[in-house]
């Protein structure tokens, strides 16, 4: 009698077992990503993020930039590109690249004094 109830015990235990083998942890992440070892590239090479000209602020003969939210003076260096000129609606750097605050289709001046 005491083998038949060892024996039902450890039967409910091993069926138990194989039941859990079969259930999902919900604790454990949906997605693993791979690691350097598997055979995943990664760039080391950063690229520099683009630049965008936020503002432009010129008073008398002081002239500055705000680009990517911080504020450059001509000659100074913005990431590896160096001012060069700032007028009304532009950045030029020494490469010869230029920023624009606007497409120049939304841009136009006006001499006072003349009308449309």
């Amino acid at each position: 009698m005491l083998n038949k109830i060892i024996f039902m015990v450890m039967t409910a235990t091993l069926s138990l077992n194989l039941l859990a083998a079969d259930l999902k942890d919900p604790t454990k992440p949906a997605f693993v990503a791979p690691t350097q070892s598997e055979g995943v590239v990664t760039s080391k090479a950063k690229t520099p993020p683009p630049l965008v000209l936020n503002s432009i602020k010129i008073n008398g003969q002081h002239r500055s930039v705000i680009i990517n939210q911080r504020s450059y003076q001509v000659g100074e260096l913005v990431g590896r590109q160096r001012i060069k000129r700032i007028l009304s609606n532009k950045v030029i750097f020494s490469s010869g690249k230029s920023i624009s605050l606007f497409d120049d289709s939304f841009v136009s001046f006006t001499i006072k004094g003349l009308r449309d």
